[in-house]
């Protein structure tokens, strides 16, 4: 599996995105023999080094459409006594 990574998020016209990467996938050697079977995406921000993923973790079935894969994450409140928290709509080529 080919692995895609959160590179940073960036507020634009008051609208929060996420930036991943769109590493391409090479499937099959010149032998064709399978070389990748997919690609995989940790939902952690690796922007300035970071490795936490503050507990993000996706809780819904995802949707296909037109070549792109929607989902939605959930990212829990850091007090475990409140409820909620936040998270992000995913959309990304498939």
């Amino acid at each position: 599996m080919l692995k895609q990574e959160i590179l940073g998020e960036e507020v634009v016209n008051g609208y929060a995105y996420r930036v991943t990467t769109d590493s391409q996938i090479t499937w099959t050697d010149s032998k064709g023999d399978i070389v990748k079977r997919g690609w995989y995406l940790d939902l952690v921000n690796t922007e300035g080094g970071n490795t936490n993923n503050f507990g993000e973790r996706q809780v819904s079935d995802s949707l296909v459409r037109n070549g792109r894969i929607i989902f939605t994450t959930l990212i829990p409140s850091e007090d475990p006594c409140s409820f909620g928290g936040e998270g992000w709509l995913m959309e990304l080529d498939a």
